[in-house]
């Protein structure tokens, strides 16, 4: 039997690609009803754009490239989903109103991509890239594909193509601010943020990411000001008010951190890591039994989080119950917690 170990307690950040929030995709922003739903889907409000783009295709008013641009970008927000069937239909109606269209081939890549079809995802692309060589958003996908496919090299050449071809793209500079975020260019990645920023000021997960950029500096001040303007440009979102709660637990403001974490789960009550988060935040505070339930709902919404196990393994050793803490470390061993045996 495997001797308890002192319990350290681990956060566990529900991120994107790079322990960074992403957006996905983008377009130009025009006055009119179909760019305002682009835009709602730029800034990552899937549930508003999807509204908005089918009213948009329902009501069936709009030109044959508009149309089709509104099947393109719904279709994406079901393959950021994984509802691929109701993606593959959009993309189809697409191609059937704009048989040429170099925006329907470069989304119709990602929807490959996201099922690892990477040779038909490659030929898309390239497809793309022949029919609109001069297209900014057209490259940004293509290095959105090098990136996910982890081509850092491709990856920069084509945000910078695209960069030079349209520099008002801001979903260019957030993603190449991500890249240079997670290969550790601290200043590269804070210019792009800021620019990103500049030219969409209510670009909040630029702001949550800009924010983790300045807490890892020890910019505290500063972070705190950028998950305040996250949350105020995306109240619902629970990540934000995570975040947030894992900068004020990691500087033990425990009352704060806790007020987060609560936050996050009233946005959505399935989001297993803001229990796990606020039940470490209780148990730093001594408060072993509210620390334990918040473990045993992340499990019980997460039967196999090896986390969970392991936190409640060191609430039950504080509590005396070390037959429940060796059963719960041995699971989280079992589910792949690095624990040493000793």
């Amino acid at each position: 039997m495997k001797r308890l170990m002192t319990t350290l307690f681990i956060l566990v950040a529900l991120m994107v690609a790079g322990g960074a929030q992403a957006d996905d995709d983008a377009s130009a922003a025009a006055p009119s009803a179909l760019d305002d739903a682009i835009l709602l889907y730029w800034l990552t409000d899937y549930d508003a754009a999807l509204d908005a783009l089918s009213d948009i295709i329902d009501a069936g008013d709009e030109e044959a490239d508009a149309l089709a641009e509104a099947y393109i970008y719904r279709g994406s927000i079901y393959r950021i989903r994984r509802d691929f069937d109701l993606a593959d239909d959009d993309k189809a109606q697409a191609f059937d109103l704009l048989p040429d269209s170099a925006l329907a081939y470069a989304f119709r890549a990602r929807l490959h991509l996201t099922r690892g079809e990477r040779d038909a995802a490659d030929d898309d692309i390239a497809r793309a890239r022949e029919l609109a060589p001069q297209s900014a958003i057209v490259w940004y996908h293509s290095g959105r594909m090098a990136e996910l496919n982890g081509d850092v090299d491709a990856a920069l050449r084509d945000y910078d193509r695209a960069a030079r071809l349209d520099p008002d793209f801001f979903p260019i500079f957030f993603e190449r601010g991500n890249l240079y975020a997670d290969a550790g260019n601290v200043l590269a990645a804070r210019v792009n943020y800021d620019r990103a920023i500049r030219l969409q000021e209510n670009f909040a997960v630029a702001y949550h990411n800009r924010a983790m950029l300045l807490f890892g500096r020890g910019d505290h001040e500063a972070a705190f000001a950028d998950y305040a303007q996250a949350i105020t440009h995306a109240p619902a979102d629970p990540f934000n008010y995570n975040s947030r709660g894992m900068a004020h637990l990691a500087l033990m403001q425990y009352d704060d951190a806790i007020a987060d974490f609560t936050a996050a789960i009233a946005q959505d009550e399935s989001f297993v890591t803001a229990y796990i988060n606020r039940g470490v935040a209780h148990y730093q505070q001594g408060n072993h039994d509210i620390a334990l339930g918040d473990f045993t709902l992340a499990l019980t919404l997460q039967p196999e989080s090896a986390i969970a196990y392991y936190n409640r393994a060191g609430v039950y050793q504080a509590l005396g119950e070390n037959e429940n803490a060796v059963r719960d470390l041995e699971r989280a061993v079992e589910l792949g917690y690095p624990v040493d045996d000793a």
